[in-house]
């Protein structure tokens, strides 16, 4: 090739060649530092790859208690269940720490706190509850033949298989459940504040589907 382009232009051959930048030194003190600082790096790496100590028993029931209160409708025994048996085989002891520690009293307290946070706790509602003072008392018997219609209408209470779970999950059949409450108070104007809460879910663990609709509605300033 360059043979070709001097015999087109014999100046290519005087051409003067590029001159290569000059890399700059490194000084022994950014070379020491360089160093230092990569030393730090690895002790560091080795510092973080040590096992750390294992959790507490505050922590691993407050790890286990957040995973509850998360647990998708239907799946709260399923996941209880999982708990107590990673509990067992991690490090928490023999097949006694497990019962121990995730006992029935600690979780029936967490599945309170799992129903009252996604209202599940309707379902064991009775249909109305007043309180507190005597207004309102046919105001709420409206609103609960009009839900009562309403619920019947939308949401089904079904139970596909003979075998389903009450209790919110562990069962492989299908179930749908609803329910509302009517709350009637009496504030010191005589005037009545009345809360409508309606709950209603669709549990088949069978075909991996579950879900659950909630919602709160608050009429307020009504004469007694």
């Amino acid at each position: 090739f360059l043979c070709r382009a001097a015999a087109a232009d014999p100046s290519v051959l005087h051409r003067p060649v590029p001159a290569v930048p000059e890399v700059p030194a490194v000084s022994p003190q950014k070379a020491a530092s360089k160093g230092a600082l990569r030393e730090t790096l690895t002790h560091a790496t080795m510092s973080d790859s040590s096992p750390s100590p294992p959790p507490s028993d505050d922590e691993r029931l407050s790890i286990c208690r957040r995973l509850l209160l998360s647990s998708p409708p239907g799946q709260f025994d399923l996941i209880l269940a999982d708990l107590r048996n990673i509990h067992r085989h991690s490090g928490g002891g023999g097949n006694g720490a497990a019962a121990d520690l995730l006992n029935d009293v600690w979780a029936e307290d967490a599945r309170g706190e799992y129903d009252r946070r996604t209202r599940r706790d309707v379902l064991n509602a009775g249909e109305s509850k007043e309180g507190g003072g005597d207004g309102g008392g046919a105001l709420v018997e409206s609103l609960r033949r009009a839900m009562g219609k309403y619920m019947t209408t939308h949401y089904s209470n079904s139970n596909s298989n003979s075998k389903s779970n009450p209790g919110g999950g562990g069962s492989a059949s299908a179930s749908a459940r609803s329910n509302f409450s009517v709350t009637s108070n009496n504030d010191d104007n005589e005037s009545s504040s009345f809360t409508v809460t309606t709950y209603a879910e669709r549990i088949d663990l069978r075909n991996y589907h579950s879900g659950s609709w909630s919602a709160e509605y608050t009429i307020r300033n009504v004469a007694g």
